[in-house]
């Protein structure tokens, strides 16, 4: 008991000397945040990060209470539902952000690579696109799928659903985000807005350098000597872009879906950028 109680009065005694500094890192798949987390694990509070076993939605309703209340920094494919769970103050809130065109493209090219592999989530099997993976045109397919089911584009999706607190678990989180209408998307697109203009650091894969040096600044930690690059799709070569692969019709279409996501992108740089834009 005397032993429970003195590493107890240490650890408030550390925490006096040393305040953690609690972060969320919204992680937005398939925009260089696996190698973001890589490098914020390894140099912010490297003992103070929830298990990296919770990235996933389906995780994230597991978490029991006391593992948010023993970590500080935490990352994951939860967007703005995160809040529903937390309720700490956080001194840092933070994304990045790629390109709406170039993130939809290598999405559906990681999804396609786990759908060859076998490593498809068992809910995928009750979505028609499932079904798509496996057509040789499958690429123009899921774009038109995208167009007549309109569900919420990526970004709209991550930074602008507040979802009920009431909801529990994952797949009443899916069917709360179906019921949602496309009329209100509008809505949505405005409280994406608020959310970004919160957070504390905004990077860019498209500037991940002169991101990453923001983001220490922000962090108050050394930059790396070098930037690293993990979970590099093969679909697309060095120095080149998705867009320039892409047929004039695949390109307006995949645009008419990310009209909403094309807007927060650049409402997010000129917050960071202003008229200075650099790419």
């Amino acid at each position: 008991m005397i032993h429970n109680l003195r590493n107890h009065l240490n650890q408030k005694w550390d925490d006096l000397i040393h305040p953690k500094r609690t972060l969320y890192f919204l992680h937005i798949p398939k925009s260089g945040g696996t190698s973001l987390v890589h490098f914020l694990r390894n140099n912010y509070l490297p003992d103070y990060w929830l298990n990296d076993g919770y990235y996933s939605l389906e995780h994230f309703y597991t978490i029991d209470d006391s593992e948010f209340a023993n970590n500080h920094c935490f990352r994951g494919h939860f967007g703005m539902v995160f809040f529903n769970r937390f309720d700490r103050r956080l001194n840092h809130f933070i994304t990045i952000l790629r390109d709406p065109v170039e993130q939809f493209c290598s999405n559906i090219h990681y999804q396609k690579k786990r759908f060859d592999l076998g490593l498809h989530e068992d809910w995928w099997k009750r979505n028609k696109w499932f079904d798509l993976l496996s057509k040789p045109d499958y690429f123009d397919l899921l774009i038109d799928h995208k167009l007549s089911r309109r569900p919420f584009s990526p970004l709209l999706n991550n930074l602008g659903l507040m979802i009920s607190r009431d909801i529990h678990n994952a797949k009443d989180y899916r069917k709360a985000v179906k019921s949602l209408k496309s009329e209100k998307w509008d809505i949505f697109l405005e409280q994406a807005k608020i959310n970004v203009s919160k957070m504390t650091c905004i990077l860019f894969l498209e500037d991940i350098e002169g991101s990453y040096l923001r983001l220490c600044k922000s962090l108050k930690i050394d930059p790396p000597s070098s930037f690293p690059t993990l979970n590099k799709g093969v679909h697309n070569s060095e120095n080149s872009t998705y867009q320039r692969q892409l047929t004039q019709d695949q390109l307006e279409r995949i645009e008419e879906y990310l009209t909403h996501d094309y807007e927060l992108y650049h409402f997010a740089k000129q917050l960071v950028y202003g008229d200075n834009q650099i790419f």
